[in-house]
C-alpha cells in the first residue's frame, strides 16, 4: 500500500471517528462529568422553560446512574415546574409557533388554553411561510428551465406553470397576512 493510500485511509478513519463522536454527543442531554456538579433545580428550570417534559429527567437518571452520580429529582421537578410557568404564556406560545417548534403538551390545564390560543395561529403562519418558500423554490426551478429550453411548447407550458405558481404564492401570502 502506498504512502498516499495510507494517509487517505487514516483520514477516512479519523473522519468516521469524528462523525461518530459528534453524532453521539448530539444525542446526550448531559455528560457523565456534568452529573457530579449539576444544579438540578436550574437544569429543571431550563428544561421547563424550553418546553421539555419531565421525561427528560429519565435521560439524566440513566446517564448519571451509569456514572455513579446522584440526581436530585425533587430539585429538578421543582425547577421544572417553575420553568413551565415561564414557558406557558401567550407571548411564548406565539414565539414558539412562529419558529415552528412542536408543543409537547407541558402546560398545566390552567395555562394551556391561553398558550395554545397564541401558539396555534402562529404555528399556522409558520407552516404557510414554509409552503410559500417551497412555492418560490418551484418558481425559481421553472424559471431556470425556461431560460435553458428552446422548445416553444415546453416554454409555453413552463410559463403557464409559473403563472399558476405565482397565483398560488399570492394566495398563500394573503393567507399569511390573514392569519398574522
Amino acid at each position: 500500500m502506498g504512502l498516499l493510500q495510507q494517509r487517505h485511509g487514516r483520514l477516512v478513519s479519523a473522519g468516521v471517528a469524528l462523525l461518530t463522536l459528534l453524532s453521539l454527543s448530539g444525542c446526550a442531554v448531559i455528560s457523565e462529568e456534568e452529573c457530579f456538579d449539576a444544579n438540578w433545580r436550574q437544569r429543571g428550570l431550563n428544561d421547563g422553560n424550553q418546553g421539555y417534559t419531565t421525561a427528560r429527567l429519565n435521560d439524566y437518571l440513566k446517564i448519571c446512574n451509569r456514572a455513579g452520580a446522584n440526581v436530585n429529582t425533587a430539585n429538578y421537578l421543582q425547577g421544572h415546574q417553575h420553568g413551565v410557568q415561564l414557558y406557558c404564556t401567550p407571548e411564548r406560545g406565539r414565539q414558539e409557533g412562529l419558529k415552528g417548534r412542536t408543543y409537547r403538551g407541558v402546560c398545566p390545564t390552567s395555562l394551556e388554553a391561553s398558550f395554545l390560543h397564541a401558539y396555534q395561529p402562529a404555528y399556522d403562519v409558520y407552516r404557510k411561510e414554509q409552503a410559500l418558500d417551497r412555492i418560490n423554490s418551484r418558481i425559481q426551478q421553472k424559471e431556470r428551465e425556461l431560460r435553458k429550453t428552446k422548445d416553444s411548447k415546453k416554454r409555453r407550458r413552463l410559463r403557464e406553470d409559473i403563472r399558476a405558481l405565482d397565483r398560488e404564492a399570492a394566495y398563500t401570502r394573503r393567507e399569511i397576512r390573514r392569519l398574522d
